[in-house]
C-alpha cells in the first residue's frame, strides 16, 4: 500500500498564516510518515520553480503539481500530472486562476473554473466537503462526475 499527502503547503500565501518553508522539515515529514507520493497545493497558486526544485530534491518521492482553488465559498484541491509535457499547461492554468484571487475573500465561480480548467477529467479533485471551508452540495453535484476523492 502507498502513503499519500495530497494537500502540502510551501507558499504562505493571502489565504494562510505567515509560515516559512523548510524542504529539511518536509523531508523529515516525509521520512517518519513513510510517505511516497505527495501533492504541492498552495492556495490559488502554483509556483514551477519551487515545485520542481522540490521534486528535485524529493528523488524517492514522487511529487504532484496542485493547488487549492477558493470555489464559491468552499476550497477545492485539483492535482495535476507531473508529465513535464502536462505541467507548462497547468501552470498557465493556475496562474490564469491567480488573476482571479488577490485577496483572501476573492473565490472563481464554478462558471470560471471550469473555463480555466475545461477539461477536468485530466485531473484528481478533491472538494473540502467535511473540512473548512466546505465545498457546497450544489458544487459537489455539478463536478460529481469528475469527483473521486
Amino acid at each position: 500500500m502507498k502513503k499519500c499527502d495530497l494537500h502540502i503547503h510551501t507558499k504562505a500565501t493571502i489565504s494562510d498564516s505567515a509560515f516559512v518553508f523548510s524542504i529539511d522539515a518536509l523531508k523529515q515529514y516525509i521520512s517518519k510518515m513513510q510517505i511516497d507520493v505527495i501533492a504541492i497545493t498552495n492556495h490559488n497558486t502554483f509556483d514551477i520553480s519551487q515545485f520542481n526544485s522540490i521534486t528535485q530534491e524529493l528523488n524517492n518521492t514522487i511529487v504532484l503539481p496542485g493547488i487549492e482553488i477558493n470555489l464559491e465559498g468552499g476550497h477545492l484541491l485539483l492535482i495535476a500530472s507531473n508529465e513535464s509535457s502536462e505541467i507548462t499547461d497547468f501552470e498557465s492554468k493556475c496562474n490564469h486562476v491567480s488573476t482571479y484571487i488577490r485577496r483572501a475573500t476573492d473565490q472563481l465561480s464554478l462558471t470560471q473554473f471550469k473555463t480555466i480548467f475545461p477539461v477536468l477529467s485530466k485531473y484528481l479533485l478533491i472538494p473540502h466537503y467535511d473540512t473548512n471551508p466546505k465545498i457546497s452540495k450544489h458544487i459537489i453535484d455539478n463536478l460529481s462526475s469528475d469527483t473521486f476523492a
